[in-house]
C-alpha cells in the first residue's frame, strides 16, 4: 500500500513541476475559439476542486465558500447568489463549526459527554450535511458550467414541452438535459466518494479514547480542504489535479470507508440509545448475535457486519455479507484457539486468547446494547469466560484495529444465496 502511495505522490509532485515551469512561459496569441476552451476547462476545474473541498468537509466547505461568494459579489447581484452563500446561511454554520470545535478540545476531559456528541455528529449531523450542504452545492456547480445562474434555470433544460416560440429546439433541449445529468451524475459521484473517507475520520474520531488523536485526524482534513481550496485561488488547474489525486485515493479507499460508514452508523445509534434511554438487551440462546469484525477473517473483511452463533458441532459460526448484500459467507472460527469475551467501557468483544499469545486480541466487536451482558454473552458462545480490557491496551491496540489486516485462518467456509 506504502508503495503506491508513493509512485502516486511523486508522479503529481513530477506534474506540478512540469505544470509550474510551463507556466512562466510567455502567454502566446490565442484565437477566440482557444480561448472559449481554456475559459471552458478553467470553468471545469474550478467546479471539479469546489465539489472536491466541500466534499472533504461539507460544513467547513459551504461556510468558507458560502462567505466568499457572498463578499466577491456586488451587493446589487447577492440576491441571486445561491441559498448557501447567504449570511443567513453560513453565518450559522460558523457558529455551529465553533461548537464542534469546543467540543472536540474542552470534551475531551468529559468523555462520557463527548461520545454521545460524538455519536450525534456521526450519525445525523454529517449525513444532513452532506444531503442539505453537498448535493446543492453539485447541482449549483453544474448551473454554472450550463451557462445559467439560478437551479430554477438549470430544472428548466429539463422539461420536455417548449411554451415559448422562441424556446430552443427538441434536439437542442435534449441535448442540454443530457449535458445537465451528466455534469450532476459525475458531481455526485464524486461529491459521495469523497465525503465517505471524510466521514470516516469522524467515525475513527467516536471510537478513539484518546482526545488528542481525534485533533490529529481533524486538524489533517482541515489541512487537506485548506490545500485544495488554496491552490484552486491561486491556479484552479493545479486545484484540479490536486482534487483528482484527492478522488483517486478516496476511490482506493472507497471499500474501508463503506464499512467505517456502516459500522459507525449502527455504532452511534446503539450508543445513544444505551446512554441516553438505558436499551440494553440481553442476547437469547438461540439467536445469531449481531457484532461487526474487528480483523479480517478469511473473505469477511475487517469491520463488516455480521451475526455469531455456536453451531451444532459447538464450533463458533461467523455469518456476513460484505457488502450488506449478496452472497453471505460463513466461517467457522479455529477451535485450538482460546476465546473470552472482553468487558469494554462502552461495548463488549470477542477476544482471542491463545496460550501463548501475551495480550489478548480483538476478533469481533459487538453492539452496546450488550453491555453489561458479558456473563450471558459467554455462556451462550461457550468461551472461557469474561475479561476485563476497559482501561487496557492504549494507543498502540487503537492502532492496531485501524490497521491490522491479518486472517484468521478457519476451518471450514460454505457460501448461501442471500
Amino acid at each position: 500500500m506504502k508503495t503506491w502511495l508513493v509512485a502516486m505522490a511523486a508522479t503529481l509532485l513530477l506534474l506540478t513541476l512540469l505544470w509550474a515551469q510551463n507556466a512562466g512561459a510567455p502567454p502566446q496569441a490565442l484565437d477566440p475559439k482557444s480561448s472559449l476552451v481554456l475559459l471552458r476547462g478553467q470553468q471545469i476545474s474550478e467546479a471539479v476542486a469546489t465539489v472536491t473541498s466541500t466534499a472533504i468537509s461539507p460544513l467547513l466547505g459551504v461556510c468558507v465558500l458560502g462567505a466568499w461568494e457572498y463578499f466577491r459579489t456586488e451587493k446589487t447581484k447577492r440576491q441571486s447568489l445561491p441559498g448557501y452563500a447567504s449570511p443567513w446561511f453560513w453565518i450559522p454554520v460558523a457558529v455551529l463549526l465553533v461548537g464542534i470545535l469546543c467540543k472536540d478540545t474542552l470534551g475531551g476531559v468529559a468523555p462520557l459527554l463527548k461520545k454521545p456528541l460524538d455519536a450525534i455528529e456521526v450519525l445525523m449531523l454529517n449525513k444532513a450535511s452532506l444531503f442539505l450542504v453537498g448535493f446543492p452545492v453539485v447541482f449549483h456547480e453544474a448551473a454554472k458550467l450550463m451557462g445559467v445562474d439560478s437551479l430554477g434555470k438549470f430544472f428548466l433544460a429539463f422539461e420536455p414541452v417548449a411554451y415559448a416560440q422562441s424556446a430552443p429546439s427538441l434536439l437542442e433541449r435534449a441535448g442540454n438535459a443530457s449535458m445537465g445529468a451528466l455534469l450532476v451524475v459525475g458531481g455526485s459521484i464524486i461529491l459521495i466518494v469523497v465525503w465517505l473517507v471524510g466521514h470516516a475520520i469522524d467515525v475513527l474520531v467516536l471510537l478513539s479514547p484518546f482526545p488528542v488523536f481525534d485533533l490529529l485526524l481533524k486538524a489533517a482534513r482541515t489541512s487537506l480542504f485548506t490545500a485544495v481550496a488554496g491552490i484552486t485561488l491561486l491556479d484552479p488547474r493545479l486545484g484540479a489535479l490536486l482534487s483528482a489525486f484527492v478522488i483517486l485515493i478516496c476511490v482506493l479507499l472507497f471499500g474501508w470507508a463503506f464499512r467505517l460508514m456502516v459500522f459507525g452508523a449502527a455504532f452511534s445509534w446503539d450508543l445513544l440509545r444505551t446512554l441516553l434511554l438505558s436499551s440494553f438487551v440481553t442476547p437469547r440462546p438461540a439467536e445469531p448475535i449481531p457484532c461487526f469484525t474487528a480483523r479480517r477473517i478469511q473473505g469477511i473483511p475487517k469491520r463488516s457486519f455480521a451475526h455469531i452463533r455456536r453451531g451444532p458441532t459447538g464450533a463458533l459460526e461467523l455469518c456476513g455479507r460484505p457488502w450488506l448484500l449478496g452472497f453471505s459467507k460463513t466461517v467457522t472460527l479455529a477451535p485450538d484457539k482460546g476465546y473470552e469475551i472482553g468487558i469494554g467501557l462502552f461495548h463488549p468483544t470477542l477476544l482471542e486468547t491463545a496460550e501463548r499469545s501475551s495480550s489478548p486480541r480483538t476478533v469481533l466487536r459487538f453492539f452496546p446494547r450488550h453491555r453489561k451482558s458479558e456473563e450471558a454473552l459467554a455462556q451462550i458462545l461457550g468461551v472461557k469466560g469474561v475479561r476485563d480490557v476497559r482501561f487496557g491496551g492504549g494507543l498502540r491496540a487503537f492502532w492496531r484495529w485501524i490497521t491490522d489486516d491479518s486472517t484468521e485462518a478457519p476451518q471450514r467456509v460454505e457460501q448461501t444465496a442471500g
